[in-house]
């Protein structure tokens, strides 16, 4: 997807000449891109601080000026018993066939772009019914198909964040999702050496 923070419209294929004139990285298996102007995104104009703070976390060349848009996120928060799970990820369009691995279904048809290009989906149990022995699957497209996440296509909050042990070296993600893990008596994920930190990773990787 090639975006123009001065386009406007929707969204069309992109030309030769946009295609080139954006120079995509070499090797991609992209051939054909789409274009579409910025407001697809919710999306900011970065300050010097902002692009500072974002080249340290990133260790990036952005400069002030630079657009920084939402393209992915997790949300998860414990403001009852147990935790809630959400993931959120930009898709313009319709759905993808069967709402794989989450939709837009339910949005209001008041909802205002940008937000209504965020399709999301959500896991509250490993299977996708209590008890149950089908697993669920739930997972950003954006941020579970990195190569150090093996099985993140298959993948599902609450069984990733299960696995959040210090020490952190012990948290290895399991190698598939095809049943619900036994996180507090299987001895991969639950012996003496291995304390369970309540399903945080910013707990578990904190320095």
């Amino acid at each position: 997807m090639l975006i123009d923070p001065k386009g406007t419209g929707g969204v069309r294929p992109a030309t030769a000449a946009e295609i080139a004139a954006a120079n995509p990285v070499t090797g991609l298996a992209c051939k054909t891109y789409l274009y579409g102007p910025l407001s697809l995104f919710y999306s900011f104009s970065m300050n010097a601080q902002e692009a500072a703070a974002f080249n340290t976390a990133q260790q990036s060349g952005a400069k002030a000026g630079d657009y920084a848009v939402l393209l992915a996120m997790h949300v998860n928060t414990k403001e009852i018993t147990f935790w809630t799970w959400q993931t959120f990820y930009w898709q313009p369009g319709a759905d993808t066939p069967n709402g794989f691995p989450g939709s837009k279904a339910g949005q209001p048809a008041s909802l205002p772009s940008p937000w209504n290009n965020y399709a999301s989906c959500t896991a509250y149990d490993q299977t996708t019914k209590p008890h149950g022995t089908t697993m669920a699957v739930c997972f950003n497209p954006y941020l579970e198909t990195s190569s150090g996440i093996p099985a993140g296509i298959t993948s599902n909050c609450v069984s990733c964040h299960g696995v959040a042990l210090v020490p952190s070296a012990a948290a290895n993600y399991p190698p598939d999702y095809k049943h619900p893990i036994d996180f507090f008596h299987s001895p991969i994920y639950f012996t003496k050496s291995m304390t369970h930190t309540d399903f945080s990773w910013a707990v578990a990787s904190a320095p």
